[in-house]
């Protein structure tokens, strides 16, 4: 498992003119990289780079002084690309925004005076035509509207995902708020830590690093992440490490 060395989040009243999502990642990476750690991977994750063709991540790269040589990985279809850029990047820094939101986990070797580490990570994969997507080509995002289904579908892949998992604080990114007191419900929590709305992929690491500030020392964050389609990727994370 990874240890969590560091985190950033920036959220801005009030995006300014010249921001952008790959800005906003910036300022949320800059205070988790303080540890003097360089990682030689990196991920981003976003529903809304500004370039449909392009590899972005060499410009976050460039602009944090990561090494030439920094593997990259962008995912960018679902709220819950933060999740799936942490299992499948392992260790590196994650970088994630949309909206006015932006955060980011560094990653690395589990150790002790981690801030958090990683035990467990599961996920869960089933197909539900009509949640929350958009065409190629088009900008409208597209939804059947049937509150029913998507309860359905967001309580069957949330609980799928984080089955057995036991924590103290639950941690969500659900669509609408109303969902994330259902999901929590259906996982045996009454006062989870919840996603701002409209932060997308960012949302996640937001609610994880929320739910890490209350947790005290030896506490587990259970962070169950959402994207609509659907997936879900339950991870299981301490407070401290060793």
């Amino acid at each position: 498992m990874s240890a969590i060395l560091g985190y950033g989040r920036y959220t801005p009243a009030r995006r300014a003119a010249d921001e952008d999502t790959l800005t906003m990642m910036l300022a949320a990476a800059q205070p988790a990289l303080q540890a003097g750690v360089l990682p030689d991977r990196l991920a981003l994750a976003s529903m809304t780079l500004p370039y449909k063709r392009r590899v972005q991540a060499g410009m976050v790269a460039g602009a944090l002084g990561l090494p030439t040589a920094t593997f990259c990985l962008e995912c960018t279809t679902s709220a819950r690309a933060a999740t799936e850029a942490m299992r499948a990047l392992g260790t590196g820094l994650v970088v994630a925004a949309d909206g006015n939101h932006a955060a980011a986990l560094l990653l690395g070797d589990e150790g002790p005076g981690a801030p958090a580490t990683v035990r467990e990570a599961r996920s869960a994969l089933a197909e539900y035509p009509g949640l929350d997507f958009v065409l190629a080509g088009e900008q409208a995002v597209r939804d059947v509207q049937v509150p029913d289904y998507a309860e359905f579908a967001y309580v069957d892949l949330v609980r799928t995902a984080a089955a057995g998992l036991k924590a103290d604080i639950l941690a969500l990114n659900p669509p609408q708020a109303r969902l994330g007191k259902i999901g929590a419900r259906a996982l045996g929590f009454k006062d989870p830590v919840l996603a701002p709305e409209g932060a997308g992929a960012a949302g996640p690491l937001l609610a994880l690093i929320a739910a890490l500030d209350k947790a005290t020392a030896g506490q587990h964050v259970l962070l169950v992440s959402y994207g609509s389609g659907s997936a879900a990727d339950a991870l299981l994370v301490q407070k401290g490490g060793g």
